[in-house]
């Protein structure tokens, strides 16, 4: 309130007025106090105009809005959801392996400055944690899953958007991203044992190395020996029988 247009008796209350953009004006039934703010409620999402009047403890006051007068404050009453969607989870691999990139797209006439906020879960059953909040509605963001969780390698994502109005929006991965991305392999050399017990009880002999398949197998030669080997003996002489 002007104090320059104050009088003895201050004010009393504050009419308040509403019109939806480009109707008449309609007096709220809510009345205004001098010092405390006041909750209005509009008929329906859209742009709506207020004007405010004080009148004075002896109940002067200015005259009521005119058809065509415009309102001291806009105010943009908005019920709508942005609308988000996830485009692609891209998993990186080589030089980018261990990075997750968050591809999104998030609509709405009145986005936040910084609307969008991404969350993950392992189970349904848990809560949403933060990967990031606040950032741009740039359309991605990249992050290392490792860096939030050394165990995690299968999860959910979801991607907020919030508006001025605090309408919130949201998308959730339709299937768990899996970030794991190794093959399992055999190692090249594979150990044949025989069960517990069996080679001592069969007398067998030490158990063989498997040879991968495309690879020549070790031969061990024995070494020569020492003695020369001997000649046929025969008990009489050779004939033509």
């Amino acid at each position: 309130v002007d104090k320059d247009s104050l009088g003895p008796s201050g004010v009393k209350t504050v009419d308040i007025w509403k019109m939806r953009d480009g109707g008449p004006w309609q007096k709220c039934r809510e009345v205004g106090e001098p010092d405390k703010p006041v909750m209005v409620t509009v008929d329906a999402a859209g742009r709506w105009g207020f004007r405010l009047i004080p009148r004075s403890g002896v109940g002067l006051a200015e005259p009521d809005p005119r058809p065509g007068e415009a309102p001291d404050l806009w105010v943009e009453v908005d019920e709508l959801l942005p609308r988000v969607e996830i485009n692609r989870l891209l998993v990186g691999q080589g030089l980018d392996a261990g990075n997750l990139t968050v591809y999104w797209t998030a609509s709405d006439k009145f986005l936040r400055a910084r609307p969008i906020s991404i969350f993950y879960r392992v189970n349904e059953s848990d809560p949403w944690k933060d990967v990031q909040r606040d950032l741009p509605n740039s359309g991605s963001y990249s992050f290392k899953p490792l860096e939030l969780d050394r165990g995690l390698y299968q999860f959910s994502v979801r991607v907020t958007a919030i508006d001025e109005a605090g309408n919130e929006g949201e998308a959730v991965s339709k299937e768990p991203v899996k970030v794991d991305l190794k093959i399992p392999r055999i190692r090249k050399e594979i150990q044949v044992r025989p069960s517990e017990g069996a080679a001592e009880t069969r007398g067998l002999p030490p158990p063989p190395t498997m040879t991968p398949a495309g690879r020549k197998p070790d031969v061990k030669i024995p070494p020569p020996t020492d003695t020369p080997s001997k000649a046929p003996s025969f008990d009489r002489p050779l004939g033509r029988d």
